[in-house]
């Protein structure tokens, strides 16, 4: 068995109401639906160290998980709270599969553009004649060999930066600093997750005036993040096609597992949204 990027305690806010431990998991590349054992899902071999495992449990998902029990069993939360759930939410986006996939296939690109810079840099030292071309071509070398290099094998410093879980401070910062709104779904459409549960719109970035993230706490209920004032002590209710608006963020945000507490058929249709097919939300 691997260790969990989502957690337990947190998937079990989506698990069947008829089968206690249990969720069912759509699988977007095989296009399949099983009901598992939470403790048998989104886990991955080795995918982190037993120190940065324990790290996340108690550092993370403890306080995190009690805030959104509190939100569950209907509590107002208090500043205290909040910081504990960012954390929880900044670090969820940092430690699934998908985070750690889309920085290792940044690499090349960044890569490539850190090299040109260095060589734009060196030909513009020869051209003001503070090199000789003699050096520049040494130095042109080089930069082509490290290129090279480091496109096959990343220096461990930049890898473990992308496979670490833990959020920057800006992140932190950028998250607690939003409007937050609970929103609570009673059908007959409920809330689903996925093995990428914080959803946003990565083409405008977290500080963005559009900016929106979405994150299930459970079947019921939801968290909206925007820039746009809300309260987050109060639980509004939650029309039928807003849910499907949120389903569709998450499920089309899923690297490849999208967890719901039914076996419904329409999941597997809001699975393959693209994200051109998602739409902002106007609160005014």
């Amino acid at each position: 068995m691997g260790f969990h990027y989502l957690p337990q305690r947190y998937l079990r806010g989506f698990e069947a109401p008829a089968e206690k431990g249990a969720i069912w998991m759509f699988d977007k590349k095989e296009e399949s639906c099983k009901l598992l054992p939470i403790k048998l899902v989104a886990q991955a071999t080795d995918f982190y160290s037993e120190h940065v495992e324990k790290s996340l449990n108690i550092d993370v998902e403890q306080p995190g998980n009690d805030v959104i029990d509190k939100i569950r069993s209907g509590k107002a939360i208090d500043e205290t709270d909040q910081l504990h759930l960012t954390y929880y939410i900044a670090t969820m986006i940092r430690r699934v599969p998908h985070a750690r996939g889309k920085g290792h296939a940044m690499i090349p690109q960044v890569l490539a553009e850190t090299a040109s810079e260095i060589r734009t840099f060196f030909e513009q030292e020869y051209r003001e004649g503070r090199i000789d071309s003699e050096t520049l071509a040494a130095r042109i070398a080089e930069t082509d060999a490290a290129e090279s290099k480091f496109r096959n094998q990343p220096p461990s410093e930049v890898t473990n930066i992308i496979e670490t879980p833990w959020p920057f401070a800006s992140m932190l910062l950028v998250i607690h600093s939003m409007y937050w709104r609970l929103f609570r779904s009673n059908g007959p459409s409920y809330f689903l997750t996925s093995d990428n549960p914080a959803h946003f719109f990565e083409g405008y970035g977290l500080g963005h005036e559009y900016c929106e993230l979405t994150f299930p706490l459970c079947t019921d209920l939801v968290l909206h993040c925007s820039w746009k004032s809300g309260n987050r002590n109060e639980i509004q209710p939650c029309p039928e096609k807003l849910v499907k608006e949120f389903n569709r963020r998450i499920a089309s945000g899923a690297e490849r597992f999208v967890f719901y507490h039914d076996q419904a058929p329409w999941v597997h249709s809001v699975a393959k949204c693209h994200p051109s097919q998602l739409s902002r939300i106007n609160w005014e």
